[in-house]
């Protein structure tokens, strides 16, 4: 302890006193700045954290929507197959019935009318109605 006391008290403690004081005064100076800095981006980071919030918020709301959608994409979906499945069978019903009413008119175009066109027409009139 006499030491220090020594060289405080020589020629070189003033200078020596001056360092520690200067570094001293930085530190605390260094210090205030840091916790200026340090509270700046506290305040920065609690608006960041609200709009982070504010998001996560929008994306359930977004998940939401997407979900309704999707399940209504579905559910379009599904109803267009079956309407094409009924729309397929109803066609399918019309070309047999096609086919029959063809056969129909081809027997129709085969006949011959006789002698008496009255009583030919009359036969086949009485012949389609009793098919």
């Amino acid at each position: 302890m006499g030491v220090i006391l020594r060289i405080l008290a020589g020629k070189f403690g003033g200078f020596i006193l001056g360092a520690v004081a200067a570094v001293l005064l930085g530190l605390f100076a260094s210090l205030w700045v840091v916790s200026a800095d340090r509270d700046k981006w506290r305040d920065v980071a609690g608006k960041r954290l609200g709009e982070l919030q504010q998001c996560r918020s929008n994306v359930a709301v977004l998940d939401g929507a997407l979900s309704r959608q999707n399940t209504a994409v579905a559910a379009l979906k599904a109803d267009a197959e079956k309407r094409q499945k009924a729309s397929a069978a109803a066609l399918s019903d019309a070309r047999r019935s096609a086919d029959g009413l063809r056969q129909d008119a081809q027997r129709v175009l085969q006949v011959r009318p006789g002698a008496d066109q009255c009583a030919s027409a009359d036969a086949l009139i009485i012949g389609s109605l009793s098919r």
